[in-house]
C-alpha cells in the first residue's frame, strides 16, 4: 500500500457528524460511520467514535501534510506497545479513504481517561516500555484510559524507539510526574512512584537516582516556567 501521497483535509474536517465514508482494507472495501469526534488535530488528525462495518470501534483519521507518514509512526508504535506487554486497545483494521489513512481500534467500554489515582499503574507500564527500549514521548492522563479494571495506554504516534538506560529513564519518568495530571507531583508521590518503577523495572532503588529525578522536574519546571513568561510577554504586546 502506497502512503507517500499528501492530500486535502478540508473535506474531512467540514463534515459534520454523523457521517459515513467508505474505506479500503487488504481484504476489501468496507463501510465506516463517524459518529462522534472525539479529539482533533487540525488540519491533519481526528479521532472519533465509529461503525465499521456495525461494530463500534474508536477510529483514528489521518489526512493532510505527511498523512502517510503519522498513520505509519502511529501503527509502529501500537506494534511497539504489543511487543513491551503494554495494554493497548487492539487494533482492528488499518487502510486507506478517499483522502488519507485510517486506524480502527476495539472500543472500551466505560473507558474514562486516568488521573492522579492512576499514577502507580501507568509508572509500571512506562517501565514496561522502557525494558523494551519504547518511551512514551508524551505521558500525559489523555494518553492513557482505565477500563475493566485495567489501564490502557494509547497513541501510538507518540512512542519512540531509544535506548533508554538511566538517563534517558530519568528524563522520561520526569516528564510523567511534571505532566501526568496537569500538576507537579509531591515529593511523596514521587519517591512513591519512583519505588514502584525500580520494582517493575527490577532495578534497585537509590536515593542518589532518586535526587537526580528530582533534578529533571525541577529542571523541567524552570524551562515550562519560562515558556510561560515568553507566552504572556508575547500576548500583552500582541494585545
Amino acid at each position: 500500500m502506497s502512503v507517500g501521497r499528501d492530500v486535502d483535509p478540508i473535506d474531512i474536517e467540514q463534515r459534520e457528524m454523523p457521517f459515513f465514508m467508505d474505506v479500503d482494507t487488504d481484504a476489501s472495501p468496507r463501510s465506516l460511520e463517524c459518529l462522534e469526534a472525539l479529539c482533533r488535530w487540525p488540519g491533519n488528525r481526528l479521532v472519533a467514535r465509529a461503525r465499521l462495518d456495525g461494530r463500534q470501534v474508536a477510529v483514528k483519521l489521518f489526512f493532510g501534510w505527511k498523512a502517510g507518514w503519522r498513520w505509519r509512526c502511529d501503527k509502529n508504535g501500537v506494534t511497539a506497545m504489543s511487543k513491551a506487554g503494554v495494554p493497548s486497545p487492539a487494533l482492528v483494521a488499518e487502510g486507506r479513504f478517499d483522502g488519507g489513512y485510517f486506524l480502527a481500534f476495539e472500543w472500551l467500554n466505560d473507558s474514562r481517561q486516568t488521573d492522579a489515582s492512576h499514577a502507580g499503574e501507568v509508572v509500571e507500564l512506562l517501565a514496561r516500555l522502557h525494558r523494551s527500549g519504547v518511551m512514551q514521548h508524551d505521558p500525559r492522563a489523555r494518553n492513557f484510559l482505565a477500563s475493566g479494571g485495567r489501564v490502557f495506554m494509547i497513541d501510538g504516534g507518540r512512542i519512540k524507539r531509544r535506548w533508554m538506560g538511566h538517563r534517558a529513564s530519568l528524563s522520561n519518568l520526569a516528564r510523567f510526574f511534571r505532566l501526568f495530571d496537569e500538576n507537579p507531583a509531591s515529593d511523596e508521590r514521587v519517591e512513591a512512584g519512583y519505588r514502584r518503577y525500580c520494582q517493575a523495572r527490577g532495578w534497585t532503588f537509590e536515593r542518589d537516582d532518586l535526587e537526580r529525578l528530582h533534578g529533571f522536574i525541577d529542571g523541567m519546571q524552570r524551562r515550562y516556567a519560562r515558556k510561560r513568561q515568553k507566552r504572556a510577554r508575547r500576548n500583552r504586546e500582541s494585545g
